[in-house]
């Protein structure tokens, strides 16, 4: 049998370009306009360095001064800011063994190039999330935050988003795209507020919402309704006849609890008895520690511990807060609110092809060079990252940047909310 050598499938130069132009072409968070693409941040990524600084004019400000024939006008002078962006690298090998081929029989080699774009794209949306995320825990950006997570009325609705688009004041015109959870959108729709622009000549319809370009994405946050979780570690000595109340249950040490071990286990038994704790909590003990962890999803009631003994101790901690609700993080984003380069910096090859004769095996390698800037906001972490250019969990990272433009100019918005 022939096979088809991902070298004959592949010519780099060709493809590296190929993958580039398909990832843009399928990127839906790009069609609607958020990502654009940037000439000058191509142009900076081939000037090496992971680093870039992009200086920017600020507008004129003050006001225009009487004018007469005593008095000359007073000169003004326009000042510059800048703003830095960290250049991603990012990196990946596909590999197929030739029996892989002959008993599917198709080429695997062919079908990961044919998908390496789709790959790409579904990468690029989680960076993109990392970043947003990243922004917005950001103290700086606190006033481009609206969270009704924990109000009464604390549902999707379009007071919600109106009242975060006001965020931006008179420049909330510029937001455009709305991107959301699936199951936001889902909610919407049972709401049949969700409203369908059809795309002349095609099948394809544009889900909008307000006037704005709906992007429904399961990357967008999320966090599940959760129990809450206490622990209660008893340490030191209790001696016989020493009491240990926990909220409104008193238990009274007997002679047989020797060690806090058991002592743990008879508190166990007698918490459970209690109709109340036993209906809000499953307890149970391991060792010396007694956990309680919530029956239904909530914040629920820490519970409160008490002792008689002097010797004895008692510590009390929440594992986990627990979420009454769902919790849906929802962007209002302007075009343009993120700006991406592609480039090759030197001594970059964006991708390879190799073959393991012995093993019989094909290899794709794929490596990209970009930038994925917000708009007025500068990225702080250079120094405090691991490796050469930051991975997704630091580009999350809250202090790693800051805001440098007036808010009206950073064009995006975040809404937390719940969804019942």
């Amino acid at each position: 049998m022939a096979y088809t050598k991902i070298a004959d499938v592949i010519q780099p130069e060709l493809f590296a370009q190929y993958v580039i132009d398909k990832t843009s072409e399928k990127s839906e968070i790009m069609n609607a306009g958020v990502v654009e693409n940037n000439a000058e941040l191509n142009r900076l990524i081939t000037g090496g360095g992971t680093i870039l600084t992009m200086p920017k004019w600020n507008d004129l400000g003050g006001k225009s001064q009487v004018l007469d024939d005593t008095n000359p006008i007073e000169v003004n002078n326009i000042t510059s800011k800048s703003e830095l962006a960290t250049l991603l690298i990012r990196a990946n090998a596909w590999g197929a063994h030739e029996l892989a081929g002959a008993l599917a029989g198709d080429d695997p080699m062919k079908a990961i190039a044919d998908r390496v774009s789709d790959w790409w794209v579904r990468d690029e949306k989680s960076n993109i999330i990392s970043i947003l995320n990243g922004v917005f825990g950001s103290s700086s950006m606190s006033g481009l935050v609206h969270d009704i997570s924990a109000q009464g009325t604390s549902a999707i609705s379009a007071n919600a988003v109106l009242d975060a688009k006001q965020l931006m004041g008179d420049a909330s015109d510029l937001l455009t795209m709305i991107y959301m959870h699936s199951a936001t959108f889902t909610e919407l729709q049972k709401q049949n507020v969700i409203q369908f622009i059809p795309v002349a000549e095609s099948k394809i319809q544009i889900p909008t919402y307000l006037g704005y370009r709906v992007v429904c994405d399961d990357s967008a946050p999320f966090l599940p309704k959760a129990k809450a979780v206490y622990e209660l570690t008893l340490g030191g000595t209790f001696a016989t006849d020493d009491t240990i109340t926990v909220d409104s249950e008193t238990y009274t040490v007997l002679a047989t609890d020797t060690t806090n071990t058991i002592l743990a286990s008879s508190l166990v038994t007698a918490l459970k008895a209690n109709a109340t704790l036993n209906g809000k909590f499953d307890i149970t003990s391991t060792g010396a520690v007694v956990k309680f962890v919530q029956k239904v999803e909530g914040t629920g009631d820490r519970p409160t511990v008490t002792k008689s003994s002097t010797a004895g101790t008692v510590a009390i901690v929440t594992v986990t807060s627990g979420l009454a609700k769902s919790v849906y993080t929802t962007y209002l984003l302007a075009r343009g609110a993120i700006q991406r380069g592609m480039g090759t910096p030197v001594s970059l090859t964006q991708v390879e092809t190799d073959r393991d004769s012995l093993g019989s095996t094909d290899y794709l390698i794929n490596r990209q060079a970009k930038v994925l800037h917000p708009k007025g906001i500068s990225w702080v972490g250079g120094a405090l990252i691991s490796g050469a250019t930051p991975s997704d969990a630091e580009l999350a990272n809250g202090s790693y940047w800051n805001r440098v433009s007036e808010i009206k100019k950073v064009g995006m918005v975040k809404l937390v909310h719940t969804l019942d």
